[in-house]
């Protein structure tokens, strides 16, 4: 029985893959004989802009701190300085963000049409509201919110939308002011197509993040305690925390708390936090890298077909 299974495994794997030449070979394969040659004045150009930059630069620097000590003023000199080097960097970079964005239009598209018809924006100004998240405590309070790489489609019936997200809160001092990062990486809203009553907290993270969260939780929603749950691998791993232990018990199944320990194992060290609320499930899953960004500038796209594979693994 299980060689069966697994040949039936192996065999779907292999439609699979097939599929993905196909779809390769038809929508990407012809565009990106075109695109290497882009990609390779893009390299000649950015070459181009560092030997422009780097005399400027130095003449530059020269010049304005001769002329800052000659005034007495080398502050604003410095300043200055720092202000055109930062808008060099962005010059001479730019044709490495163009080599990335239009392979991702390249890509992304028919990528999404081979695993499901998901709807695909790169630039997201409106249509994903961070503030649900901070609502539940799923993020913490950010006043700054980059998103990009936006997924929306359904699985088995059930709607979800997903998207990269960089959440920044702005810090002012009578002395200093400045900003950090609250949260980087993805951020999930998927439906629940089992209706529940009552809210419910889950973190991975068993530390003083735990305690915040219910604080807040509590404050927003009412009384919360912990639930427990008769699953000793969820509770290795997870805490809950719900105004309604039976719902939660109820809505969070075996099966369900057992998808729940094999996400936390792929994510390994990484702290999730999630909640489920008013029908909807709010996961954030911080990441390290953009997830979605494929190929260098200075990797000759005959290595692209191995690059999509390895953003599908």
């Amino acid at each position: 029985m299980s060689e069966t299974t697994s040949g039936t495994t192996n065999g779907r794997a292999d439609d699979r893959a097939a599929d993905f030449e196909r779809v390769y070979a038809r929508e990407i394969a012809p565009h990106a004989r075109d695109m290497e040659a882009r990609r390779q004045g893009r390299v000649a150009a950015f070459y181009r802009r560092i030997g422009l930059s780097v005399p400027l630069i130095a003449l530059a620097a020269g010049a304005l701190y001769t002329i800052g000590f000659l005034e007495g003023e080398p502050v604003w000199s410095t300043i200055i300085l720092v202000v055109a080097a930062v808008a060099a960097i962005f010059w001479i970079s730019r044709p490495a963000a163009q080599h990335r964005e239009e392979l991702k239009d390249l890509v992304i598209a028919p990528l999404c049409r081979f695993l499901g018809d998901l709807e695909y924006s790169r630039a997201v100004k409106d249509g994903f509201d961070t503030g649900r998240f901070e609502e539940t405590g799923v993020v913490g309070h950010h006043t700054r919110t980059k998103l990009e790489d936006l997924f929306a489609g359904r699985h088995r019936d059930t709607g979800f939308r997903m998207v990269e997200a960089k959440l920044r809160r702005r810090r002012r001092g009578r002395r200093s002011s400045g900003s950090s990062t609250v949260f980087k990486g993805l951020l999930f809203d998927i439906e629940v197509p089992q209706s529940f009553s009552g809210r419910i907290l889950l973190t991975t993270d068993k530390g003083g993040l735990v305690n915040r969260m219910e604080g807040f939780f509590r404050d927003t929603f009412g009384d919360t305690a912990p639930v427990a749950f008769d699953h000793p691998a969820f509770e290795a791993r997870y805490e809950v925390y719900s105004d309604d232990a039976a719902a939660a018990r109820a809505l969070l199944t075996p099966a369900l708390l057992d998808s729940l320990v094999a996400l936390s194992e792929a994510a390994e060290e990484t702290a999730l936090r999630a909640a489920f609320v008013d029908g909807r499930f709010l996961l954030a899953l911080p990441t390290r890298k953009d997830l979605f960004e494929i190929g260098k500038l200075h990797r000759s796209l005959e290595h692209l077909e191995e690059d999509v594979k390895a953003l599908l693994a």
